[in-house]
């Protein structure tokens, strides 16, 4: 995609609530590690700890000036190698449209890491597809129900 008008970015203190309305739509989180969508209190010390974050990263994904969902790197320091988790949320809205798998290779384009883990419900198919076609690779059993792909950039 040599002309992508996808862009990455970086949230701010204002995007605190865009980021908790995503949580609260319905079926969102029904693959996420923790499925429950958080109280608001505890939505702004999780969204206010990530921006003091020196390991984590956090993006609206825009496209034609239209935020279609955000992307979050949260780098794991114990590794030999630069390497980060990335995980995705597409707004349902713009879901089927291609956001994801070009989400996921922008961020590989534009980072400069070696490593990508991405963790992965089983019954998550979507996921498992848009990842697989970024060449990211089954890995290993992450914890029940969830396994880990990576991606190793060359």
């Amino acid at each position: 995609m040599i002309n992508d008008t996808l862009i990455l970015i970086p949230i701010n203190k204002n995007d605190l609530d865009y980021l908790y309305s995503l949580q609260c739509i319905e079926g969102i989180r029904k693959f996420a590690l923790d499925s429950n969508t958080p109280k608001y209190d505890d939505h702004i010390k999780w969204f206010n700890d990530k921006l003091k974050s020196n390991t984590t990263e956090i993006f609206k994904i825009a496209d034609n000036n239209i935020t279609v969902g955000v992307v979050r790197l949260d780098l794991i320091l114990d590794s030999a190698k630069s390497t980060a988790e990335i995980s995705l949320t597409i707004d349902p809205k713009y879901a089927g449209q291609g956001y994801a798998k070009r989400t996921i290779n922008k961020v590989i384009k534009v980072t400069d890491l070696d490593v990508y883990h991405a963790v992965i419900h089983e019954n998550n198919i979507a996921s498992q597809k848009v990842f697989a076609a970024n060449n990211f690779s089954y890995d290993s059993m992450y914890r029940p129900n969830f396994n880990l792909y990576i991606y190793h950039k060359v």
